[in-house]
Order: C-alpha cells, then structure tokens, then sequence
C-alpha cells in the first residue's frame, strides 16, 4: 500500500492523489491535489496532507463527501526521519 488521499461520495470515487502523481516526472496530472504534491515524491506528500485535507473539506463540504488518506507506517516513517534531518541541518547552519 502506497500513500494517497481520495474522496468519494457515497461508493463513487471522485479523485485521488497518490503515486501517479506525487512520483510523476511529467506535466501536472489535474489530481485533486491541483498540483501542491505533484512530482514532490512521498515523504512531501505526507507533509502536505494537513494542508490538502483543509482544502478538500472546504471545496467538498457535505456531509456525504467522505475524504480518505492512507499512509503506510513504513511511510510515515520516513516522512519524519526526513523532517528531522532537514530541521536538524537547518539548526546547524544557523
């Protein structure tokens, strides 16, 4: 299981974002992300699924519109090693 974020309605799926997009080398794919994780890779993904999930329920906001984001725990993981890394060598520099 990979990352992604989809919604449905009732049992029918109105778009998702998953590796297809955020591992894309080419032009943006129109997901439901409109373009915050495409081509970013899966550890940005899970960073950004706050910011995407906020957005979603505001664009989709009736009760019947059920947002979903799968995460796998190896690949949360990673996301926050990632974070840590990055934040650590950021404190360094300074």
């Amino acid at each position: 299981m990979t990352t992604s974020i989809s919604i449905r309605r009732h049992e029918t799926l109105l778009g998702t974002c998953g590796p297809n997009c955020y591992d894309s080398k080419t032009d943006p794919c129109g997901c439901i992300c409109q373009g915050l994780n495409h081509g970013r890779g899966e550890a940005p993904t899970i960073r950004n699924a706050p910011k995407l999930l906020q957005i979603l329920a505001q664009r989709y906001p009736k009760p019947d519109h059920h947002i979903t984001l799968n995460v796998t725990l190896n690949a949360l993981c990673h996301s926050l090693l990632d974070t840590e890394r990055s934040s650590d060598s950021t404190q360094q520099e300074t």
